[in-house]
């Protein structure tokens, strides 16, 4: 029990310090965000949900959470590209993943708080996943992205900590 605990409290401490490392490396750019407005990098970014299991069907995802999956990959299929050819060798693991489009900065926010909030009535289904061998995050995926800023507020961090899940960031230039 102490042993858990201890656990909980490091992953809690190391999403802490993730959190405050994207603080500073978008410190330099919130001052070019707020003056080029609320389109400024949105545009293709995404907001993403991925589950990886070891062996679940995906198809029990989509019907747990309710939501039409974006992707998806069974564990033991074949590799199909994405753009559809079939390769040899078959998927390791299991992958679904929930897609939601941004159109602006404000957009995020609202999201963000949307998605974590309908996750987190899930949240022993995630912990499930996670006790069983797989991980679930929400990341942000943010393309011909110039600069941006933003914070997740302590409740939306405890819900994806509760979820034992991580959040994460995607930028490509």
């Amino acid at each position: 029990m102490f042993g858990v605990k201890i656990l909980m409290v490091v992953e809690l401490i190391m999403v802490l310090l993730v959190i405050i490392q994207v603080q500073e490396i978008l410190l330099d750019v919130k001052v070019k965000t707020e003056n080029e407005g609320d389109n400024s990098g949105m545009e293709n970014s995404t907001l993403i949900c991925l589950v990886s299991h070891p062996t679940v069907d995906p198809e029990l995802i989509t019907e747990k959470l309710a939501l039409k999956p974006s992707m998806t990959q069974k564990y033991g299929d074949q590799i199909i590209t994405p753009k559809g050819n079939k390769i040899n060798g078959s998927y390791k693991v299991t992958k679904w993943s929930y897609i939601i489009e941004l159109k602006n900065n404000e957009s995020l926010f609202g999201e963000l708080d949307s998605l974590v909030n309908y996750l987190f009535s899930y949240r022993d289904f995630f912990c499930d996943i996670q006790r069983e061998g797989g991980s679930s995050i929400v990341y942000l995926n943010l393309s011909d992205h110039e600069s941006l800023s933003f914070e997740l507020s302590p409740d939306i961090m405890k819900k994806i900590f509760e979820m034992k899940m991580s959040f994460g960031f995607e930028i490509f230039k």
